[in-house]
């Protein structure tokens, strides 16, 4: 791509947002989403999880 040039159309960027905006699936499994889903399912609840009887302290 080395001496192309991009161009951008702000109209048609502006107008492609918009769809975008109004088209996009809410319950859609973006990788970001799922993500997002599973660093939540990693966390530990420490009153869930307590420290006693572990073999291992955590640091």
């Amino acid at each position: 791509a080395s001496g192309k040039k991009v161009v951008v159309d702000d109209a048609k960027a502006a107008e492609a947002a918009q769809w975008l905006a109004e088209n996009e699936d809410a319950t859609a499994m973006t990788p970001e989403r799922l993500a997002a889903m599973e660093n939540a399912a990693a966390q530990i609840d420490e009153d869930a999880s307590p420290v006693a009887g572990r073999r291992f302290t955590r640091a």
